[in-house]
């Protein structure tokens, strides 16, 4: 069990990191969202952000997770 210091510091870091990516790729999603329905339907509907936050967002946060951990 000699592990390096690296090695403790990536598991430390894999539920922060994991839930920043996730919250940095919903900035992108909303701008896109938000860009592309409010050209085509005004008022601006909520229901497809409402539906695809919760997706991008666990999506995002297993992928970055499971490159954060060694």
């Amino acid at each position: 069990m000699n592990r390096d210091f690296r090695y403790w510091l990536r598991w430390i870091a894999v539920l922060p990191g994991a839930a920043l990516a996730g919250l940095l790729v919903l900035f992108p999603l909303h701008w896109a969202l938000y860009t592309t329905l409010s050209k085509v339907i005004e008022p601006y509907p909520a229901l497809p952000e409402r539906l695809l936050i919760p997706l991008v967002f666990g999506a995002v946060f297993i992928r970055a997770g499971s490159g954060i951990a060694p």
